[in-house]
């Protein structure tokens, strides 16, 4: 796989100097094995065929045993052709057609390059930089879609939804919880979270992972334009936004402390580490000086401040207390006072709200 065979390493390093001819491609290939992707997507591919070979077993003993023309049988048979085995009717499949199956049903449900399924915009290299990164979450929203017309449009079964419902939410919960644990890891800070209940909590769940998991950051944002310009935006234009965001925090800094001072580089660490993910960003926070860092939490603190008054005002008094609780668990350097959510506090805002919504 190669996650952990140095010499592999070592080996796309030297390619990366010597083959000028494929430097981007071989660049790539360094750094998808060195992160651990190549070898993530291994292990699901082996992980996926794994399960096929069941499936396919199944589907066979189904397409055996129930009788012909029925609901069951023509909805194993169908999918048997789907994974290419055609001849279904044979006592016993070979291992070369569980084997072709297998690397169909990997293939299909690990959403892997098809050229026959994708758009012709996808693979076309004047196009290309526009949709990188962005093909995969497409991939997932149509093998949702077909997945869901044949099982239940085309065979009625209703299992598949249901299954899905299950899983998402379950593995949502899971992914939930290890991305905040991971964010707590790199950057020291507990994650502040609303405690939904009922349907909110379930969206919340399927947000982050299936096809919704392309969606999350625009669902979850508070400036929803700001979040449909960061997923329309190609990926190479969006990292020279944020590096030119991070070269102005820069600038400034300097102005501000000097280009001599170690303060001025710690202070513009994290507007450039937006370039490389949310969770590098917060490994940078770690970095930050004393007075940024408190600065952050304030701003944090203020829009959980804002969000206990909006509860406020939809009755959902339970839920602003949660928030207030949670905070001050988890910032205990910076927490929220009583009289700065109190109703005292809540008309203030409501008035100047108002006021705000009044002028022209």
């Amino acid at each position: 796989m190669g996650i952990t065979n140095p010499s592999s390493i070592r080996e796309g390093i030297k390619k990366v100097f010597t083959d000028k001819g494929n430097r981007l491609a071989n660049v790539a290939n360094l750094l998808t094995t060195v992160t651990g992707f190549k070898g993530i997507n291994y292990i699901n591919q082996l992980v996926a065929a794994s399960t096929s070979e069941v499936y396919v077993k199944d589907l066979h003993r189904i397409a055996k045993s129930s009788p012909k023309k029925s609901r069951r049988h023509n909805w194993a048979t169908n999918n048997l052709e789907r994974l290419g085995i055609k001849d279904f009717g044979k006592a016993k499949l070979s291992n070369t057609d569980i084997e072709h199956a297998m690397y169909r049903f990997a293939k299909e449900s690990q959403l892997q390059k098809d050229i026959l399924k994708d758009p012709l915009a996808f693979n076309n290299p004047k196009l290309r930089p526009f949709f990188i990164f962005k093909r995969f979450g497409y991939r997932q929203a149509k093998y949702m879609k077909d997945t869901l017309k044949r099982e239940v449009n085309d065979h009625q079964n209703l299992f598949v939804p249901l299954r899905l419902a299950a899983g998402g939410v379950l593995g949502g919960w899971g992914v939930l919880w290890a991305k905040d644990t991971l964010v707590k890891f790199l950057s020291g800070e507990d994650v502040v979270r609303e405690d939904k209940e009922g349907f909110a909590k379930m969206t919340e769940a399927l947000s982050v992972v299936g096809s919704m998991g392309f969606f999350s950051d625009l669902l979850e944002a508070e400036d929803k334009l700001s979040a449909l310009k960061f997923t329309l935006t190609p990926v190479i234009m969006s990292d020279l936004e944020k590096g030119f965001a991070g070269a102005r925090a820069l600038e400034s800094n300097i102005e501000k402390y000097g280009a001599g001072n170690w303060v001025t580089y710690q202070r513009s660490l994290k507007g450039f580490a937006g370039i490389f993910g949310g969770m590098i960003r917060s490994l940078m926070e770690n970095f930050e000086p004393p007075g940024q860092k408190e600065k952050g939490i304030s701003q944090e603190k203020g829009k959980w401040r804002t969000k206990i008054f909006e509860y406020y005002e939809s009755g959902e008094d339970r839920k602003a207390w949660q928030i207030y609780n949670d905070w001050n668990r988890k910032r205990p350097t910076n927490p929220l006072m009583l009289e700065e959510v109190d109703l005292a506090a809540y008309y203030k805002w409501r008035i100047r709200k108002a006021i705000e919504a009044a002028r022209p």
